[in-house]
């Protein structure tokens, strides 16, 4: 073996060392939930950066090892939700599912109809 390509073996052999020392704890170990129901993180309902005036935005952020569908109160699918309310101020609540082949998940907003647009 040449010189040369010792010294290329041996960066190689170097910088997948490096990369391993580096990977996250959550990148070297399984993941908690794989092959079950999806997890929902996080409900964002209303947003309201973008919600106003009796119209109200909702985000779901899940994760799921397998497909998943989002339901939303009107039957609707993915990630966002736009619905209307009317008067300002009036409590809903807004439920979404996400299903995969393992399970369900559900989470429910309870909030007041935004008002004036602050967007």
């Amino acid at each position: 073996m040449t010189l040369q390509a010792r010294t290329l073996a041996l960066a190689a052999a170097l910088t997948s060392i490096l990369c391993a020392a580096n990977a996250s704890a959550a990148d070297r170990q399984p993941a908690l939930y794989a092959g079950g129901s999806p997890v929902i993180s996080h409900l964002i309902c209303p947003d309201y950066n973008n919600s106003g005036n009796g119209i109200y935005v909702c985000r779901v952020i899940f994760s799921s090892s397998t497909p998943a569908v989002v339901r939303w109160p009107d039957g609707s699918d993915g990630n966002e939700y736009i619905g209307v309310c009317y008067p300002a101020g009036r409590r809903l609540s807004v439920t979404v599912t996400v299903t995969n082949a393992a399970g369900a998940a559900s989470r429910t907003n309870t909030f007041a109809c935004p008002g004036a647009s602050t967007f």
